[in-house]
């Protein structure tokens, strides 16, 4: 083979491979951005609904606690109506609940599950001590048992509560800590 026929041939042979070079590296790079972006994507989304999730119970517990504290002084008509506030926030923590188990691995579910749980049992506490309060009649107070079950309760949903939120941490650093692959996943 002459000189010239060789030097085309070899340029040739080197467009072909500089060519597949920057087109493989331009997948891989586009493959390793496209995850990345779903990563952060997907991170946003479950700590958004986690926020939203422990927003909604917050307020849910300040509602229950107004009502405690109303129900302490004695004045039934501001505990009854501090529970009221707090019923449809209930509702909306059942909806918070479904988006999490959806968005959330396990996990995060049975946090939240145990958060919801405890905030409904706290509810019903209160509402059954307001109730009892009622059918005792003017003066009455709630004896030391019926106290203590209420704060029982409420220590509860905050152990709960703060469970969630290290769940919660947890799932979002994880992904966030999740080494970057390029290609197929295996």
């Amino acid at each position: 083979m002459d000189a010239g026929l060789a030097g085309i041939v070899g340029a040739a042979i080197g467009g072909v491979v500089g060519a597949s070079g920057a087109v493989t590296s331009a997948y891989l790079t586009g493959s390793l951005q496209g995850r990345t972006q779903f990563t952060n994507w997907r991170r946003q989304v479950r700590r958004d609904t986690s926020a939203n999730f422990l927003a909604t119970a917050m307020d849910g517990a300040r509602a229950l606690a107004l009502a405690e504290a109303a129900l302490q002084r004695g004045d039934l008509s501001t505990a009854r109506a501090e529970l009221d506030r707090y019923h449809p926030i209930e509702g909306q923590m059942v909806v918070e609940g479904v988006t999490v188990a959806i968005e959330g691995p396990p996990t995060l579910d049975t946090a939240g599950t145990a958060v919801k749980e405890n905030l409904m049992l706290w509810g019903w506490s209160l509402r059954e001590a307001i109730e009892t309060l009622h059918a005792r009649g003017a003066g009455g107070d709630l004896t030391p048992d019926e106290q203590a079950r209420l704060q029982q309760v409420e220590g509860d949903f905050n152990g709960a509560s703060e469970a969630f939120i290290l769940e919660a941490r947890r799932v979002v650093e994880l992904e966030a800590e999740q080494p970057r692959t390029v290609g197929r996943r295996r």
